[in-house]
């Protein structure tokens, strides 16, 4: 079986489809249509995400990443020396010149190690990841991350700019390097690729951008933000539609919030959860229902057109399915990320 893949894809007509790469499981897509309440609205944001401070969220440390098959296969790791291609650690007896052969105790201590874990949520693990030397990559963009020997493809949260790495990955269960990552902690190795991947990114040739998310979907479009407000969002205007099963798994709300309210004329962020009646739940006061169903009624209520707005999403193949079909009815431009 072939490792997984994210990738993106830009269309601006009804034959639209996406390249899809991982995707999270079942419980990030709850079956059914659930009855709306409506987008928030001015007040009701700041209500809502007030319960999120009870959770102990900790702004800008959140990882952007993919969530991913159960059980990938372990991928060929070709640039730490000293390793085969198998993960496994070459023989001592290699038949290059001694000079030129890396120790594994060389290999370890150039590897990236993890600065910051945070699970948010069970099953949901933010990151903090040393950047190595020369790692480039464009906001929206992915890489392979993990272990030696096992890395999977993981959207980035962090803008460019910043010295470190930061991932929002959900763990799976049974997943070999979900596995891992539950159990290690601060201060371990991770291996990483050469460069970020992916064509995911802002399309330049529209003033107003939809991002729709699904719980860890969030990541590359806080990448994207994050750049946007330090550049003073030269893009745009930007509009969040981020949808969860539960209050916990909106990794990035506090941050977002804030941004937000900073930036009232270029942000809006609205989240939803689509199970209000659970527990978890309890004290939620913003919008409700699956967060593909609050697409056409922000496009109306902001009177959008298809010649100045682009729409993207990110997050589980369900969601993605619904919005392309929306973003197709009012001929809007459209790029996805799947994590299947």
């Amino acid at each position: 079986m072939e490792s997984p893949r994210a990738a993106a894809t830009l269309l601006a007509s009804p034959a639209l489809v996406d390249d899809h790469g991982p995707m999270s499981d079942e419980a990030k897509n709850p079956g059914g249509p659930e009855k709306q309440r409506g987008l928030l609205r001015p007040g009701e944001i700041e209500r809502a995400v007030g319960y999120k401070s009870k959770t102990g969220f900790r702004p800008r440390l959140g990882v952007g990443g993919p969530n991913l098959d159960p059980d990938p296969p372990a991928l060929k790791l070709l640039s730490l020396p000293g390793h085969r291609a198998d993960g496994e650690a070459s023989s001592a007896h290699s038949e290059r010149p001694k000079a030129l052969t890396a120790s594994p105790s060389a290999v370890d201590s150039s590897a990236p190690r993890i600065l910051e874990r945070q699970e948010i949520a069970p099953g949901l693990l933010r990151l903090r990841v040393e950047r190595p030397a020369g790692f480039e990559f464009r906001a929206g963009q992915h890489v392979k991350f993990g272990v030696p020997g096992n890395l999977r493809s993981y959207t980035l949260a962090s803008d460019p700019d910043e010295p470190h790495l930061e991932f929002f990955i959900e763990l799976q269960s049974g997943g070999r390097l979900s596995d891992r990552l539950r159990s290690i902690g601060e201060g371990a190795r991770t291996a990483i690729g050469p460069a970020g991947k992916g064509s995911f990114v802002i399309d330049p040739s529209v003033p107003n951008h939809v991002f729709v998310a699904t719980v860890t979907g969030i990541a590359p479009f806080v990448s994207i933000l994050r750049e946007q407000a330090r550049h003073g969002f030269p893009a745009g205007r930007f509009i969040v539609l981020h949808g969860a099963s539960y209050v916990p798994e909106f990794g990035y709300a506090d941050e977002l919030t804030e941004l937000a309210a900073a930036h009232p004329d270029r942000l809006e962020y609205l989240p939803t959860v689509s199970r209000p009646q659970d527990s978890r739940n309890r004290g939620w006061s913003g919008a409700t229902g699956r967060v593909d169903a609050l697409l056409a009624e922000a496009l109306r209520r902001r009177g959008l057109t298809a010649n100045a707005t682009a729409v993207y999403a990110c997050g589980n193949s369900g969601m993605i399915r619904n919005v392309r079909a929306t973003a197709a009815r009012h001929g809007l431009p459209f790029r996805s990320e799947a994590f299947d």
